[in-house]
């Protein structure tokens, strides 16, 4: 016998809604039926003025939709003949005003049982936190500046009845607010204390090019991990989104987070960025993924634009009714890794649709065809891109052929990968694209991807929108109708530009930096339409 509880014991959940639901589960097979028989099921909870109480479930057909059991490998089940559920619902108005957090377990005993029986043991007892309905009309600028009060405190060894930050520039919206925070005093990098944290998840940069998730509680843990986005749950029901910036700079992370025991805050400029410039987006809101978009969108305005953006987009291609953001898709990377072929990918997506529940159709509607496709000198991070073709020894009939087919077996859409550079090398200087375009050599020095320094020849900054409007319309062609572009930050592991000193150097970089984004946005822009990289 099996039994199912939610919300789950051992975890942390929170709740946004009138009430906080109860439900147990007891899965059995036939032979267990004695055992199963319904009884009494309670929670043992300390949610009443804190005492520690038995409050019982109600026994209740079951509806067979089971709602609850998502969380659960229904794999578990399979051997269950019949299940019982119990049920208790309790509104959260009629909890104890201060009621904010509660712990609780579950006991149960069948009718011809006298002693209780627990379903775990007290060191996994679930905690739930409770949220009271907060206000969704239009809530004023000062409801969300105590907000940002309440989390950001002044450190413990701080003499200021303030934190080390200033706060300005409010944006008020329907359902949120943000704000920009800056330093207090360039000669210290900690912000405040943070507080009134229930929960985070943090996005850190676990090297020069990877971003990995971190998450938990109260006491947020990141370690040496530089942050990049910080979301908080507030014990209000708040979200907050945290992103550091650095104005005027275009590198991919001017300004880093980091997390000090007892939650000390810390901004800090990375590189070369002067302290006094670097800033912290920040956004609030009701729900998580509105808070991140408002902070992103801060920060945007904050930056200059792209030195040499046009202020006119080319007129996009029409949009693709293959949405891939709500379609299942298939990428060859982790399949074939570099060794993708056209029939090694025909193949295996035959013998997929084949398989797909007898129903001779793919469970996908678009596939990428990730590193590996190009003619290139080696497929490695010293590789050098020769030509904008497909290899023709692994692709004999171009990209053409393979798109074809895929459209045959029911494919919607096909993409291929490349890097912003075209290849993870460069281009190779003895190659076509070296007769049809001005090259500049570069220095790139060592990185996570690259353990080793080398010279890289890439397309010069007036020449790199020649060279991915052809790319991309020769890839339209084909029938490709979205990229995926890879190593965005190497114009970061760059140190020299055409033999030029380091100050001259660094200033080239950012421009070409801006004058490749822009190329590849153009063109992308032009023939694959919006939602294409």
């Amino acid at each position: 016998m099996q039994i199912f509880v939610y919300p789950p014991l051992g975890t942390l959940t929170s709740v946004h809604k009138p009430q906080v639901r109860f439900r147990v589960y007891f899965a059995y097979s036939l032979a267990e039926r004695v055992c199963a028989e319904a009884g009494k099921v309670e929670i043992w909870t300390n949610i009443y003025n804190d005492e520690w109480q038995g409050i019982p479930l109600e026994h209740v057909v079951s509806d067979d939709t089971h709602p609850e059991l998502i969380f659960i490998d229904l794999k578990q089940l399979e051997s269950a003949s019949s299940m019982l559920q119990f049920s208790l619902d309790i509104d959260v108005a009629a909890l104890p005003a201060h009621l904010h957090r509660f712990e609780f377990t579950v006991r149960w005993r069948s009718s011809h049982l006298v002693d209780w029986k627990w379903v775990s043991g007290f060191e996994h007892n679930a905690s739930v936190i409770v949220y009271r309905p907060l206000p969704r009309t239009r809530a004023p600028v000062s409801f969300w500046q105590q907000q940002l009060k309440a989390m950001l405190k002044p450190t413990a060894e701080s003499e200021l009845t303030s934190p080390g930050y200033i706060a300005d520039s409010w944006h008020a919206s329907s359902s949120g607010a943000s704000c920009i925070i800056r330093p207090q005093s360039s000669d210290n990098d900690i912000l405040c204390q943070m507080a009134a944290v229930e929960r985070y998840l943090a996005f850190v940069r676990k090297d020069h090019f990877w971003i990995i998730p971190q998450y938990g509680s109260s006491s947020i843990e990141t370690g040496k991990f530089e942050v990049v986005i910080l979301l908080v749950e507030l014990s209000s029901g708040v979200y907050a989104a945290l992103m550091p910036f650095s104005l005027g700079s275009t590198a991919s992370h001017g300004a880093v987070l980091t997390v000090q025991p007892s939650n000390y805050l810390c901004l800090q400029p990375v590189s070369r960025i002067r302290t006094e410039s670097v800033r912290v987006a920040v956004g609030f809101n009701l729900d998580p993924h509105t808070a991140i978009q408002d902070a992103m969108h801060r920060v945007q305005q904050s930056l200059p634009p792209l030195r040499g953006r046009s202020t006119s987009l080319p007129e996009p291609a029409p949009a693709h009714t293959c949405s891939l953001d709500r379609n299942r898709g298939y990428c060859t990377w982790n399949g074939f890794y570099q060794n993708v072929t056209h029939d090694g990918l025909i193949s295996t997506l035959s013998a997929i649709r084949n398989a797909a529940n007898q129903r001779d159709e793919l469970p996908f509607a678009w596939v990428l065809i990730d590193d590996g496709w190009q003619t290139v000198d080696k497929y490695d991070g010293y590789g050098r891109l020769h030509d904008i073709y497909a290899n023709s020894e692994k692709f004999p009939g171009q990209l053409k052929q393979t798109a074809d087919s895929l459209t045959k077996l029911g494919i919607q859409r096909v993409g291929v990968w490349h890097t912003l550079w075209g290849y993870w090398g460069g281009i190779d200087p003895a190659g076509p694209l070296a007769e049809r375009y001005k090259l500049v050599k570069c220095h790139r020095k060592w990185t996570p991807v690259v353990k080793s320094e080398s010279d890289v020849w890439l397309i010069s900054p007036e020449s790199v929108h020649a060279f991915y409007d052809s790319f991309y319309f020769w890839l339209s062609e084909q029938g490709v109708s979205f990229v995926k572009v890879d190593y965005q930050a190497a114009f970061e592991s760059l140190d020299s530009y055409d033999g030029r000193s380091s100050d001259a150097s660094r200033k080239l970089i950012i421009e070409m930096y801006d004058a490749y984004y822009n190329a590849m946005e153009h063109a992308a822009l032009k023939y694959f339409g919006r939602g294409s990289i």
